[in-house]
């Protein structure tokens, strides 16, 4: 489902995840998070989580939000719902799900504004048994070293804004003074690394406004757009591009610069798709260190470097693992500029 998303941003999509055709998708949640959403549930452990975010000009009616999840049999599986009119919602299994299972996923939904419908269907398939994960649960806590990531989410998510960014940040709806990230979103802002979305609506009232929209995913594209506009804005905006896309700069610099990237101006899929923790850190760590390093080693980058702390484990302890990393999981708008603002700090200490 291609849609136009309100403020003339051509192309934004849906978001699934697992997105259709994963696999070897996990078949629980551990409650592995602070918070821990499963609190609310007063459970300890539910089936993996399913998330789906509307196209952007969608503000779903919550009485007609529908959603469905069924085993290969058409066996129907409970789950309980933390539903949001815009952005992300999510969807707990009440149970494990089944190993090497095929799962269908349905939504239905209606705007609340303009009556218009939207509907989507996808399917994943679950790890083949409990030594088959590439990243750590509870229920697997060695999992393979070396995992093989595979493609994360498609998400077309637009980076240049169709109208000049908002002059005061504090006016995005969706600013939260407190909020860990607030200081460094509006850092990123003033630096010109990101921008915010206009004319999304207002969960409350149902007019047009600018959000930062902090949870949403983050592209390859946008990340490599954000980093060199950080690194070195002059050789971006020097680079004659070879592509009308609009990343195109930052993919030739990366490619100049041998970066560990996935995606190109010719495979657009990829490189509009979300990127993971791990791979950030990869191609980050690449750049500063001027060598193609590994996973792991880009991880103790981030650490040694003060970039991350990583997340804390079941006690609230903060290990700085590879593992406590989370380096499968997407990374979010929020946690860009939070590196980059670490980042931007280590570089200032060195002066």
């Amino acid at each position: 489902m291609l849609v136009s998303a309100s403020g003339g941003y051509e192309g934004y999509q849906e978001i699934q995840y697992p997105y259709d055709g994963q696999t070897n998708v996990g078949i629980g949640f551990y409650g592995d998070e602070v918070p821990n959403p499963l609190e609310q549930f007063n459970l300890r452990v539910s089936g993996f989580v399913i998330s789906y975010e509307p196209p952007m000009d969608f503000y779903i009616d919550l009485d007609t939000y529908k959603v469905t999840l069924t085993d290969s049999q058409g066996n129907n599986v409970p789950l309980l719902e933390e539903k949001s009119p815009i952005g992300t919602s999510f969807f707990f299994p009440t149970e494990l799900l089944k190993y090497n299972e095929k799962y269908t996923v349905n939504v239905t939904y209606e705007d609340e504004f303009e009556g218009k419908q939207g509907s989507s269907q996808w399917s994943f398939t679950t790890q083949k048994d409990a030594n088959s994960l590439t990243y750590p649960t509870p229920a697997n806590p060695f999992p393979n070293p070396n995992p093989s990531n595979p493609v994360a989410p498609p998400v077309v998510e637009p980076d240049e804004p169709t109208s000049p960014p908002v002059d005061n940040p504090t006016s995005y709806a969706d600013f939260r003074p407190s909020a860990y990230w607030a200081d460094n979103m509006l850092w990123a802002i003033d630096k010109g690394l990101i921008t915010g979305f206009t004319n999304v609506r207002n969960p409350a009232t149902g007019q047009l406004e600018n959000q930062l929209r902090p949870s949403d995913n983050l592209t390859e594209a946008q990340f490599l757009a954000i980093m060199w506009r950080y690194i070195d804005p002059e050789r971006l905006d020097g680079v004659q591009p070879i592509s009308n896309y609009w990343a195109a700069p930052a993919y030739e610099l990366s490619e100049r610069f041998n970066l560990p990237i996935k995606g190109s101006v010719v495979n657009r899929q990829v490189a509009d798709s979300a990127i993971t923790r791990g791979e950030m850190a990869r191609i980050l760590a690449s750049k500063h260190l001027g060598r193609v390093v590994s996973e792991r080693k880009a991880v103790d980058f981030m650490y040694s470097m003060g970039l991350s702390e990583g997340y804390p484990d079941a006690n609230g302890n903060v290990p700085r693992t590879y593992e406590s990393y989370g380096v499968d999981r997407l990374l979010l708008r929020e946690h860009i500029v939070t590196f980059m603002k670490n980042y931007d700090d280590y570089l200032g200490s060195l002066d």
